[in-house]
């Protein structure tokens, strides 16, 4: 699952929007009140430690390597500093 944050077009300013990529998609399907499809200015990128703001998905694939990796990187820590004493 590919969670998305929105930026600014020059990708400088970050958003506190973030959806999924089913509900990204979807939301470019829908259609407003005039019948003319919804347009996000501005560009999306990658954001995989969030969650989706419409439908709360995540991408638990991300966030386990995530978790793994600092795991590993307190343990390389700890060893050094056990090293040094």
């Amino acid at each position: 699952m590919n969670i998305y944050r929105k930026t600014s077009l020059d990708g400088q300013l970050k958003t506190n929007i973030i959806y999924c990529g089913v509900c990204l998609d979807k939301a470019w399907l829908d259609k407003e009140d005039d019948g003319a499809p919804r347009h996000f200015t501005g560009r999306w990128e990658e954001a995989p430690l969030e969650a989706c703001d419409v439908c709360g998905a995540v991408d638990q694939e991300t966030r386990d390597e995530y978790e793994n990796w600092a795991e590993e990187m307190n343990r390389m820590q700890w060893e050094e500093q056990e090293q040094m004493q």
